[in-house]
């Protein structure tokens, strides 16, 4: 071959080759990877929440023992269902026993107007002329006290015919058939002693039976909520005199 000519095939051989090199090479297959053993997911676990444990009911401490049966047992003389202890009316009737208690067991009722729409009010106090320890009363005495007002409330006409100065509102109180928890509290002072009861809901209103003429039934007469103030004052019981509120 002449030298021009094989200087002008050179130029296209390099063309050719420098193509030829720019082409992508055949793609490399990874190798294959052994696939993983199916698994079998578990199924999902459903937690059912365990049930709220029942609340457990308040119990009347050792110190009323005997109210509340006391208080049932005149309840049921005249169809009223039975109270239950509540712990939250107790601590309200043991701040107010104190509050009595800082006044030298002076007998009168709360008469802040949050607590009469939640509570009735039972008071009972006793006193001597000289100084004594502890306590000189009992639960089922101080309830018996309240009731002994019975005599004095003319259930037919939803009187009390007390003599002046008396009050039935006491023995209204504790019978009242739509009332379902009492708790109490009481208060020890050099010469006597003051004992608190709330009632919820509260009783004594006018115009309202505190319980039917037909045992075992509620009266038919208007709803609590809608009555008008206390019908009876149930004033506190100045028990054993000399002393006095």
């Amino acid at each position: 071959m002449s030298s021009p000519l094989r200087h002008a095939l050179l130029p296209l051989l390099l063309l050719a080759g420098a193509v030829s090199g720019c082409q992508p090479a055949s793609p490399v297959r990874p190798a294959a990877t052994p696939a993983e053993p199916a698994t079998t997911m578990p199924a999902p676990v459903v937690r059912t929440p365990s049930p709220a444990a029942p609340r457990a009911p308040d119990t009347e401490p050792p110190e009323f023992s005997g109210m509340l049966d006391e208080h049932n047992a005149w309840r049921a003389e005249v169809g009223a269902p039975p109270l239950t202890w509540s712990s939250r009316a107790a601590d309200a009737a043991q701040q107010w026993a104190d509050q009595l208690q800082r006044e030298g067991c002076a007998i009168r009722h709360n008469l802040d107007p949050v607590r009469r729409e939640t509570y009735g009010e039972n008071i009972y106090g006793y006193w001597q002329t000289r100084p004594y320890a502890d306590y000189r009363r009992e639960a089922r005495f101080v309830t018996d006290s309240w009731a002994a007002e019975k005599a004095d409330y003319d259930a037919s006409s939803n009187r009390c015919l007390a003599p002046p100065g008396g009050t039935c509102g006491h023995y209204t109180q504790l019978v009242w058939s739509r009332s379902r928890e009492v708790g109490c509290g009481r208060a020890h002072c050099a010469r006597g002693e003051v004992w608190v009861c709330e009632y919820a809901p509260r009783g004594n209103y006018v115009g309202v039976r505190p319980f039917a003429l037909t045992a075992g039934t509620v009266p038919a007469t208007a709803a609590d909520a809608q009555a008008p103030e206390p019908a009876y004052s149930a004033t506190a019981t100045p028990a054993d005199l000399p002393s006095t509120p």
